[in-house]
């Protein structure tokens, strides 16, 4: 690792400086030894959206499709932020 900082005109102490900042974040660690994408079946037929619109106490607005079927949970876990 000294031979690469040299060649490429770096400082030792930056380079292992910044070395050990990647171990901090994860970048040592290895995969995962099985996927971590978990296979899904699509459920074929329409799906009904509603249009909900939620004002928030600090003036945000948010505003988005939900399917009829989530619509009251939606509007349940909107009241509990005001």
């Amino acid at each position: 690792m000294v031979a690469y900082a040299k060649s490429h005109r770096l400082s030792v102490q930056a380079f292992y400086r910044a070395k050990a900042r990647l171990m901090r974040y994860g970048a040592g660690q290895r995969p995962p030894s099985r996927s971590v994408f978990q296979r899904v079946e699509l459920v074929s037929g329409p799906v009904r959206l509603s249009s909900c619109r939620v004002h928030l106490p600090n003036g945000v607005v948010v505003e988005l499709g939900v399917e009829e079927a989530a619509l009251g949970r939606v509007l349940q876990a909107a009241g509990a932020w005001s």
